[in-house]
């Protein structure tokens, strides 16, 4: 028994030693020490210290990845500007969707219809101000 408690924590070891090198990947990680990747995840649940570990490994790579990111926008990379906007900037309006939050139930399909009504009435405002040449559609709700 004592010999497998060893044997665990030398694994554990060298564990996040291959996920400190692999920024975290969990397959080449267990792969190169020999584990599955459920005992992995086992020591990640019922290992307190383990766990902690890991997870300062996953915040490390953020930060690895985000100083990558912060570089390639100072090089004026466009993807990474809009890249790094619409995750840090939504506040802005820098988003490509509108994002709702709906607490409580929603089992009430009322919501729905009075969405497809609304959305009918806008469509057949839409097709009679093209059929006048008139692009003006009504705001009345």
């Amino acid at each position: 028994m004592k010999q497998q408690k060893r044997t665990n924590q030398l694994k554990k070891r060298l564990m996040v030693e291959a996920m400190t090198k692999s920024l975290g990947n969990v397959s080449i990680s267990t792969k190169e020490v020999g584990i599955a990747r459920t005992t992995h995840y086992e020591w990640y649940n019922e290992d307190k210290e383990y766990k902690q570990q890991i997870d300062d490994i996953e915040n490390i790579t953020i930060d690895f990845v985000e100083n990558a990111l912060l570089k390639n926008v100072m090089k004026g990379d466009n993807t990474a500007i809009i890249f790094y906007l619409k995750c840090k900037a939504k506040h802005k309006g820098y988003v490509e969707r509108t994002e709702h939050v709906v607490q409580g139930d929603i089992t009430n399909r009322n919501i729905l219809l009075d969405f497809k009504d609304e959305y009918e009435k806008t469509l057949k405002e839409v097709e009679s101000a093209g059929k006048r040449d008139d692009t003006t559609v009504s705001e009345e709700h």
